[in-house]
């Protein structure tokens, strides 16, 4: 309550010398908590990286205000420097594409579960479902920008690129973006995943 005494004296105070709050669009603000909240971020880790409340934020998504002030923009707009979440839930496109194209290289699901200190029967799972935590991702990322320039060796590898074929995965070099639903693999048709 004092908060609002305050802020309600300073505005009339400024209304009175000619000097009005400068007053925002709330638009972007609200489109950027909006696309927060989608990339997995919770109001407490909003209200953190912005130093607001999380009522305050809340408000703002819910039932916009007329305008919002120069300060509070700033703030909102600001909250990018917070990582994402290493739990939150992320699409699965790229994270089995790389696992699969690691495979279709001649690397053994022993050998990739080993490597991301999985089981084997979780990486064959990760190629295939929908969604994957983000700190699955980064390590698949991680573990994929290791590997890709790597040539596997042993008696094993025709074997694995023989399965890998049977159960149509493609090499990494196949994709343009590999992030895109969309996009389909260069090369041979019926070996599309």
């Amino acid at each position: 309550m004092e908060a609002n005494t305050v802020s309600a004296r300073e505005g009339r105070k400024r209304a009175a010398y000619g000097r009005k709050r400068e007053q925002r669009n709330p638009g972007p603000a609200r489109d950027h908590l909006i696309a927060l909240k989608a990339a997995g971020w919770t109001k407490t880790m909003i209200a953190d990286a912005t130093g607001m409340s999380t009522a305050h934020l809340q408000r703002i998504i819910a039932r916009p205000p007329l305008w919002i002030t120069p300060e509070t923009e700033e703030r909102i707009l600001a909250a990018k420097a917070v990582a994402r979440r290493p739990e939150a839930f992320v699409r699965n496109i790229a994270t089995a594409r790389q696992l699969q194209g690691l495979h279709r290289h001649g690397f053994t699901l022993t050998y990739l579960a080993e490597q991301l200190g999985k089981s084997v029967q979780h990486v064959w799972v990760l190629m295939r479902q929908e969604y994957v935590t983000e700190h699955t991702r980064r390590l698949v990322d991680n573990l994929t920008t290791e590997l890709a320039a790597v040539r596997p060796t042993g008696p094993q590898v025709a074997r694995t690129i023989a399965r890998a074929r049977k159960h149509g995965f493609v090499s990494l070099y196949a994709w343009d973006d590999i992030n895109s639903p969309t996009e389909r693999p260069k090369g041979i048709k019926e070996e599309a995943a």
